[in-house]
């Protein structure tokens, strides 16, 4: 990375949790960045003043942004499956109970009107997708509803 020396580059490693070998199974080369300690204890052990190290952070995020737009954008599965947002539904109704989120239950009420809306053909078949994304073009034919999808749609429905 231009511009820091070697020792503020080991901090940059450590902060990121960036290590020899990679996080991706399928190619232990490539990384993924991910905070393993917070600035405070980063400052702590490394004898750095925080307020040193917060733009210092700051300079090398920005730097390492800078390098990745250079690289394509990898592929983003916009999909919404019917099933993951059962699940969700339920968890968010689970939450609106515990925490006492009106909000947080109208918004899971509004989640299962769409998949109800969207994926369930009113008789008795439930589609596996409920919207797909913008990118690429749609499939030909619809997918047909796994048992995730009508097993977790149906619990969505019972907390509902």
């Amino acid at each position: 990375m231009g511009g820091f020396d070697g020792a503020q580059v080991e901090l940059g490693l450590r902060y990121w949790g960036i290590r020899e070998l990679g996080d991706m199974h399928h190619n232990p080369d490539r990384k993924v960045l991910h905070v393993d300690e917070t600035q405070e204890e980063l400052a702590s052990t490394s004898g750095l003043d925080l307020a040193q190290l917060g733009p210092l952070l700051e300079r090398m995020r920005r730097a390492l942004l800078a390098v990745r737009r250079l690289r394509p954008t990898p592929f983003i599965d916009r999909t919404l499956y019917t099933g993951w947002n059962a699940m969700a539904v339920t968890a968010y109704l689970e939450a609106a109970r515990v925490l006492r989120l009106e909000p947080a239950r109208l918004f899971a009420l509004r989640t299962l009107d769409r998949l109800l809306n969207e994926a369930w053909d009113g008789e008795q078949t439930l589609g596996h997708v409920i919207a797909y994304g913008s990118e690429g073009p749609l499939p030909a034919e619809e997918a047909p509803g796994t048992l995730d999808d009508y097993a977790f749609t149906v619990h969505a429905l019972i907390d509902a």
